[in-house]
């Protein structure tokens, strides 16, 4: 019986390397011997965007979204942002996110938010103007 080294993924975040018994391929399957592999950096980043995501997602079906909201979303860290991403699927009659970086603040348009609002700046005109 021939042994392999594997990479095993025993949960969110724990892997370990792991000596298998090599699997006998079936019916209509090769058995492909891997010399070098990897991890792909931008897989990672994706993977770590999960439990954030998730997070939004699970806050944005307990509140009553409908089309004709005026949402604005406080805060343009990595929440944030995920946040202005899925509401723009709901359609809200304006969207805005407001927050005190301006590359966060362009990220943010570009992700579906209609208008930002830089903290360091005056924003008595926001006020009462969001459902």
């Amino acid at each position: 019986m021939n042994d392999m080294h594997a990479v095993v993924v025993e949960s969110p975040g724990v892997a370990r390397l792991s000596r298998l018994s090599v699997p006998e391929p079936g019916p209509d399957e090769v058995l492909v011997s891997v010399a070098a592999a990897g991890i792909c950096g931008s897989d990672l980043e994706a993977a770590a965007l999960l439990e954030p995501a998730a997070c939004v997602a699970c806050g944005l079906l307990e509140a009553q979204l409908r089309p004709d909201l005026r949402i604005a979303v406080v805060g343009a860290g990595t929440l944030g942002l995920l946040a202005v991403a899925m509401l723009r699927l709901s359609s809200p009659d304006r969207l805005a996110l407001v927050g005190s970086r301006a590359p966060r603040l362009a990220l943010a348009r570009r992700l579906g938010a209609e208008e930002t609002y830089d903290l360091n700046a005056d924003l008595e005109s926001l006020y009462d103007t969001f459902d």
